[in-house]
């Protein structure tokens, strides 16, 4: 008898008056990648605890030591789309993105401990959490321009939003973060030890929870500020270790080295500028890049500014089934997760060519089911 074993985990705790609600990502065999029957699961618990009264904050986290989420579950996606049809890239997409607009909506505090592996739809998930949390073992990237697709989940609206251009660098290149680079960018926003977590989630279930959600969402934050400054006091009296990991070191060194004409191009608005940049930036990731997703990332990112997370996620939409119709993102899931063999075979376009098609494909005249999805929830 074959046993099934549920993929996230939800609970309760109750300390007086009010209860913390735990989601706890639990797909080890895929290093927790969300598929659309967790991320369904995930929107109907977040609806249910957003109207309890007695739910003051919820939490997300993952016991897995390698990984809080590294991503959508694209290998799964490829394949059954190739079996049954576009349907299956239509439901995962709006899935997807709709549970990810109800995290940057929700009313109650959410803390995301953001522990190891965090990628791609696993930043998407937890991006609009008030309070997220990474350590020394986070790893963060948006690697979508080696799949063929582009950096998504809301990532056109908030990597910009990072400062002196280092966001759209992270979205075009690819590159990978530790956790304290991370918090150092204002990527997240709070860094604390792994070891940490034990304490902060017992913590939670002493701390007097009020009946006010902005009074919560104060509460937490300077508890975790509180949090923070204790360790700085320790890092300080302890032996001196490097700052930075040696990933970090390489990735700011070369971003040192392009800044400048970056930033300038980015002025410019000089898209082949950007790429002829992150072509240069030799060690940061070797592996092919799709310059059509780079092409549709720096589209969308143009547009974004401004625009609630449901206008962002509904272009997203657009361009990821699109690129699901396409050769794209099939292809790159095969070079990269299913052959393995790296090798990419994506028509060779030009920086203006690449502009071009990612407009055409943002145009697509397409019956947009996110766009339903909001309209009936209002």
């Amino acid at each position: 008898m074959e046993i099934k074993i549920k993929k996230v985990l939800f609970g309760e705790q109750k300390f007086g008056a009010k209860s913390v609600g735990f989601i706890e990502l639990n797909h080890a065999p895929a290093l927790n990648a969300l598929d659309t029957e967790m991320l369904a699961d995930i929107e109907k618990r977040l609806l249910v605890w957003q109207n309890d009264p007695a739910i003051a904050l919820v939490v997300f986290h993952s016991e897995n030591p390698k990984a809080f989420c590294a991503g959508g579950d694209v290998k799964k996606l490829v394949i059954e789309t190739r079996e049954k049809g576009l349907k299956i890239a239509e439901d995962f997409f709006t899935q997807e993105y709709f549970t990810d607009c109800l995290v940057h909506g929700f009313k109650k505090p959410i803390l995301a401990w953001l522990d190891g592996i965090t990628m791609g739809g696993g930043v998407g998930l937890t991006q609009g959490a008030s309070h997220r949390v990474v350590t020394e073992k986070t790893l963060l990237s948006m690697p979508e321009v080696f799949i063929g697709l582009f950096p998504d989940v809301g990532a056109t609206g908030f990597l910009p939003q990072l400062k002196d251009g280092f966001g759209y660098f992270i979205g075009l290149s690819g590159a990978r973060l530790s956790g304290q680079l991370g918090y150092e960018t204002g990527w997240q926003n709070y860094f604390l030890k792994s070891d940490k977590k034990r304490k902060v989630f017992s913590d939670l279930l002493r701390i007097d929870w009020r009946d006010s959600s902005e009074e919560n969402r104060e509460i937490l934050n300077q508890y975790l500020t509180h949090m923070m400054s204790l360790e700085a006091e320790t890092e300080e009296k302890s032996d001196g270790r490097p700052r930075y990991s040696e990933g970090d070191q390489k990735l700011l060194s070369h971003w040192q080295k392009i800044s400048s004409e970056f930033k300038k191009a980015l002025a410019d608005k000089n898209f082949a500028g950007l790429v002829e940049c992150i072509n240069k930036t030799e060690g940061v990731d070797g592996r092919a890049r799709s310059i059509l997703s780079q092409a549709l990332f720096y589209e969308m990112a143009q547009k974004a500014s401004g625009q609630s997370w449901e206008k962002v996620l509904a272009l997203e939409w657009v361009a990821s089934v699109e690129m699901s119709k396409s050769s794209s993102f099939p292809e790159g899931v095969r070079a990269v997760l299913l052959d393995k063999d790296q090798k990419p075979k994506w028509p060779m376009l030009t920086a203006d060519e690449a502009l071009a098609e990612a407009r055409k494909i943002l145009s697509s005249p397409v019956d947009n089911l996110l766009v339903r999805r909001f309209e009936a929830r209002k």
